[in-house]
């Protein structure tokens, strides 16, 4: 019954209630009525839109290495808690699959934040990791928040984890096990609920052996460990992955970029101490001159060594590649890495070492 829906006593409905009070409540009652319908489409179209997403994966590859790294994402995406370890070179992907766990885990509608820990400025490490007080030194001029706590409820990446001075890796190790830590300054414990995903490119075991890394951080990260392979011994993934990147590139430029059967078996003679970063890179390379200038070693002269002939090459290429990336961004740094697949402090490294703007 109405009356009953809308909590009133029938008598009350049908005899005392004035006309236009009525029509208030009933309209009232019908508009809550649609936006518990509205909201329900909605969460159905998030859960749609999450699961497109998850189907729309960056990390590709049929081959055996990159299945069982699908497996262990998922294991640890499922996980939601467990300190993650991501091992493997430079350019095979370990950001990526960090956010990758991220993305699958129930922490997906919280931040995931990242630190570059070469970029930062050893005095300056434990401020932007646990955040300061206001006066807690000269510059202090009020409370920051650290990335720990920036990252409550979702997830932190410490990419080269390897570079986080070893004062701090005791504090770190600490608020691993209890979760707490206390910002720069300050005299209270503050308590977050937040994943630690860390990636390195280095042999951690010869760092521990030299004393620049501490055994029992090192064992407390690698509750789970996850091995991203070189693309040298993926060589059966580098069509989907050239294919791919030529895609992604064929819809910005709004042309067709395709490989010949004799462009493709080059890629598979290569070694790619680059890994996929030098692969997308060569994509982006070839959108512009429709050749592989990473595989022009009989053109090159006599008085300059291949090698140094092909990272100019691509220097040059990454240098267009990044200026039309910003330039689409109005030259926002954010928004660009976002684009593009990179952290924000790599791609500022890559735009001084490049001097983009010079």
């Amino acid at each position: 019954m109405l009356s009953k829906r809308l909590n009133m006593d029938p008598m009350i409905l049908s005899k005392e209630l004035p006309p236009d009070e009525l029509r208030m409540r009933i309209k009232k009652y019908l508009e809550a009525k649609d936006g518990k319908v509205r909201l329900k489409k909605l969460e159905a179209e998030n859960i749609l839109l999450k699961q497109e997403i998850y189907q729309t994966s960056q990390l590709l590859g049929k081959s055996h290495a990159m299945q069982d790294v699908q497996k262990k994402i998922d294991a640890a995406a499922r996980d939601n808690e467990s300190t993650v370890l991501i091992e493997g070179g430079s350019g095979t992907g370990k950001e990526l699959a960090a956010r990758e766990i991220h993305r699958r885990s129930e922490r997906a509608d919280f931040p995931i934040v990242a630190i570059d820990c070469p970029s930062l400025p050893k005095d300056l490490f434990e401020s932007e990791l646990f955040g300061h007080e206001k006066g807690a030194f000269t510059d202090a001029k009020s409370r920051k928040i650290g990335r720990i706590e920036l990252a409550h409820q979702g997830t932190l990446f410490l990419d080269e984890i390897v570079d986080l001075p070893l004062l701090l890796q005791a504090k770190f190790l600490r608020f691993l096990e209890t979760s707490e830590f206390y910002r720069v300054g300050g005299i209270k414990p503050v308590r977050v609920n937040t994943r630690i995903i860390a990636a390195t490119n280095k042999d951690l075991w010869e760092k521990i052996k030299k004393g620049e890394f501490r055994e029992d951080l090192f064992f407390r990260l690698q509750v789970i460990v996850l091995r991203m392979p070189e693309l040298k011994d993926i060589k059966e993934d580098i069509p989907m992955l050239a294919s791919y990147f030529l895609e992604e590139l064929s819809q910005r430029k709004g042309t067709i970029l395709q490989l010949t059967q004799s462009q493709i078996e080059q890629l598979l003679s290569y070694d790619w101490p680059g890994n996929v970063r030098e692969l997308k890179n060569a994509m982006a390379s070839f959108s512009v001159l429709e050749e592989l200038p990473v595989f022009q070693k009989e053109k090159v002269g006599g008085d300059k060594p291949y090698k140094v002939a092909r990272r100019e090459s691509i220097e040059a290429f990454e240098r267009e590649y990044f200026k039309e990336a910003l330039a689409r961004n109005q030259r926002n740094i954010t928004q660009t890495a976002r684009e593009i697949g990179i952290s924000r402090e790599e791609l500022s490294r890559k735009i001084k070492k490049l001097k983009i703007y010079k």
